[in-house]
C-alpha cells in the first residue's frame, strides 16, 4: 500500500467512525455535512469515495459490526469468569441495540436484501460461533445444561436480546441499578422456579 493508498483509507476510516456516531438517528436526520465536519473532510470527498449517503451508512455499519464482534472475541477469550463474561455479553448486547436507530436499521438492513443477507451471514461466521464457544465453556463448568441444545439456546439469547432492545429507556434505566444485571442472569440460568430439591 502506496502513501496516498494509506491516506485514501486513513479518511475512509475516521469517516465511517464519525458516521457510527450518528447512527443512532433516523435516516433522514443524518446529514452529510454533520459527518464532514466530525472527520473534517469535505462532502464532495464523500461523496467521491461513497457515491451516495446510504452506501456510507452501509460502509458504516458494516465497521460497526466488525467492530463490535472484535470486542465479543476478545471477550470471549479472556481470562474473565463465565458469569462475567455472560454479564458483559448482554450489556454489549444492550448498548449495541442502543446504536442504531430503529428506522435507520429497517431502511438499511431489514429492507435490504442484499444488506439482510450480510448481516445474516457474518451473524453465522462471526457472532454465533463466539456465542457457542462461549457456550462450550459454561457447559464446562456445568454453568449450562447438557442436554440443552444449542440451536434452543441461541433462541433463547435472541429472545432476551430482543426484548431488551425494544424495552423503554425508563425499564432499561432499571438495569444500571445495583444488582439489575445479575438478577437478568440469575434468570438466565435458573429461571424463576426454586432449583432446591424441596421445591420440586
Amino acid at each position: 500500500m502506496n502513501g496516498f493508498q494509506k491516506r485514501t483509507k486513513a479518511k475512509m476510516d475516521q469517516i465511517e467512525q464519525c458516521a457510527i456516531q450518528m447512527l443512532h438517528k433516523p435516516v433522514q436526520d443524518i446529514a452529510v455535512a454533520e459527518i464532514a465536519k466530525l472527520a473534517r473532510v469535505s462532502q464532495v470527498t464523500i461523496y467521491n469515495y461513497y457515491g451516495s449517503k446510504e452506501a456510507l451508512l452501509i460502509a458504516a455499519l458494516k465497521r460497526m459490526f466488525g467492530d463490535r464482534v472484535e470486542q465479543f472475541k476478545q471477550l470471549v477469550e479472556s481470562g474473565l469468569s463465565f458469569d462475567e463474561k455472560l454479564k458483559r455479553m448482554i450489556l454489549m448486547k444492550r448498548e449495541a441495540s442502543q446504536l442504531v436507530h430503529p428506522d435507520t436499521y429497517v431502511r438499511l438492513i431489514a429492507d435490504n436484501p442484499e444488506m439482510h443477507a450480510y448481516v445474516q451471514a457474518f451473524n453465522h461466521e462471526h457472532s454465533i460461533p463466539l456465542f457457542l464457544k462461549l457456550v462450550q465453556e459454561g457447559r464446562a463448568y456445568g454453568k449450562v445444561r447438557s442436554h440443552i441444545h444449542d440451536e434452543a439456546l441461541l433462541m433463547y439469547m435472541n429472545l432476551l436480546t430482543q426484548a431488551i432492545a425494544a424495552f423503554s429507556e425508563e425499564v432499561i434505566s432499571q438495569l444500571d441499578r445495583p444488582g439489575g444485571v445479575e438478577e437478568i442472569i440469575d434468570l438466565f440460568f435458573y429461571g424463576i422456579l426454586n432449583q432446591n430439591e424441596e421445591s420440586r
